[in-house]
């Protein structure tokens, strides 16, 4: 990742030949690499460089950087956080650090992942 901007144009770049008649979609994965004002940056440049590439864009992976309240993760803040780029800038994310962040602070107990995923 070198800058939002830098990644929403790579990104248009890439989507530029999936708009043929074949209906594709595209996901991202930004590996967590932005702050929220980041993640918007990165959704209004995309915006800006193609207005259409939202109807393609399926979601982008982990847009958000590791969320900590007093220095502690919790997949609840995460999910706060996402919910509220997903809010303001009208992408869907999916997760997937952020489950095996959860699943290491469970120490792999199942059943408590379950409880922390069912608070959501």
């Amino acid at each position: 990742h070198c800058s939002p901007k830098d990644d929403a144009l790579s990104l248009v770049r890439w989507s530029e030949p999936l708009n043929g008649p074949r209906k594709l979609s595209l996901r991202a994965d930004a590996n967590r690499a932005w702050d929220l004002a980041s993640a918007l940056e990165f959704v209004e440049e995309a915006k800006n460089a193609n207005s259409s590439i939202l109807s393609i864009l399926e979601f982008v992976e982990e847009p958000l950087k590791k969320q900590a309240v007093d220095k502690k993760w919790s997949i609840i803040d995460q999910v706060i956080a996402l919910d509220n780029f997903w809010n303001i800038g009208e992408i869907h994310y999916a997760l997937d650090e952020s489950l095996a962040d959860l699943a290491e602070d469970c120490d792999y107990n199942f059943g408590n992942i379950a409880a922390d995923l069912r608070r959501l």
